[in-house]
């Protein structure tokens, strides 16, 4: 399902509108999917949430959350590589997967 573009999505959801089977397989293999998704998995993506805004305060308590700080500029965590919060599976906060490094 994903897309790289709007055009992209555009098509997608017009063929997924037209082709009424491809879009039954699509919605059964997600509801036969969701006990086994990630997407689904409510307990973990509440984990996250809470690991990411304990990490957001974490950020401001310290002064790190704007990249223009001294404090920032001082500072060696994972707010160095991205001002996002990236949390790995088993909760670590992460730096960014390769593919968002410039």
């Amino acid at each position: 399902m994903t897309v790289g573009s709007l055009a992209e999505y555009q098509a997608r959801a017009v063929f997924l509108a037209k082709t009424r089977t491809e879009l039954l397989a699509l919605r059964k293999a997600l509801y036969f999917g969701r006990d086994s998704s990630p997407l689904f998995n409510t307990r973990a993506w509440t984990r996250f949430l809470e690991i990411g805004i304990r990490e957001a305060w974490r950020r401001w308590v310290v002064g790190t959350e704007f990249e223009d700080s001294a404090e920032w500029a001082a500072c060696d965590g994972p707010e160095r590589d991205s001002s996002s919060i990236w949390i790995s599976e088993d909760g670590r906060i992460v730096g960014p997967p390769e593919e968002f490094m410039p």
